[in-house]
Order: structure tokens, then C-alpha cells, then sequence
């Protein structure tokens, strides 16, 4: 019985994630580059990243982007350059560390959903 209802789901799932999809278009005056490396570059809307977040930097030891939250992350989505989801990740921890091996070089654009916040936080992240 689960499959006859979580295939529907699904199926709804893909075609709305498909449908959906715009190119990332990054809006330099809202979203500055906040944090630069030769690996990694951060954007994001200072103000509205700064109220949810403490850190968020590329750690080249691990050669990992590091983010912490004031409240948990629910979830992350991660878009690709075309607007298409790479990933959707649960985290329900308030800090995240992603590989740079799960990236191609090129734009991203996360889109983290945090604990008692309504909007999603918008940072780009640009792959060298």
C-alpha cells in the first residue's frame, strides 16, 4: 500500500522540480560577494543571512564550505546554474559542512529552510 502512495508523491515531485526550474540570475546589489577564496566564492544578502547564520567560510584543509546557523537547518536545496535541483538535503542540526567533490566547477545557488523562519535564505556560491 505504501508504494501505490508514495509513487504519486514522487512522480508529483519530479515534474514539479522539472517544471519549475529558472537560471539563476544573481542580483549584485542585494547579494555582494561576501566571502572569497581561490576555491570558493559566497554571496548572499548580508542583513538576512546575518540574522539566521554566525559563519559561513571554505575550510581548505577539509576543502569543505562550513555554515552555522542560530537555530537548526531543516533543509538545504542546491541548485545548479540552469535553476535545476541538485540536491535536497535534510540536515536538523544547526551546522552543515558539504565536500566541494560533490560540486562541479560553476554556479549554485543554496537555498537553506531553517527552523521558525518562513523564507528561505538565499546563498550563492560560485565553484572555482
Amino acid at each position: 500500500m505504501k508504494k501505490v502512495v508514495l509513487l504519486p508523491v514522487l512522480l508529483l515531485a519530479i515534474i514539479v522540480s522539472v517544471t519549475a526550474s529558472d537560471p539563476i540570475v544573481k542580483n549584485e546589489s542585494c547579494c555582494p560577494v561576501v566571502y572569497e577564496t581561490a576555491e570558493v566564492n559566497l554571496s548572499y544578502d548580508v542583513e538576512a543571512f546575518e540574522s539566521l547564520f554566525s559563519t559561513a567560510y571554505f575550510n581548505q584543509k577539509t576543502n569543505s564550505l562550513h555554515f552555522e546557523a542560530h537555530n537548526n537547518i531543516k533543509f538545504v536545496q542546491v541548485y545548479n546554474a540552469d535553476g535545476l535541483l541538485e540536491y535536497k538535503l535534510p540536515v536538523m542540526s544547526s551546522k552543515l559542512r558539504l565536500s566541494k567533490k560533490m560540486f562541479d566547477k560553476g554556479d549554485y545557488k543554496f537555498s537553506f529552510h531553517v527552523e521558525d523562519q518562513v523564507d528561505a535564505v538565499i546563498t550563492y556560491v560560485t565553484i572555482q
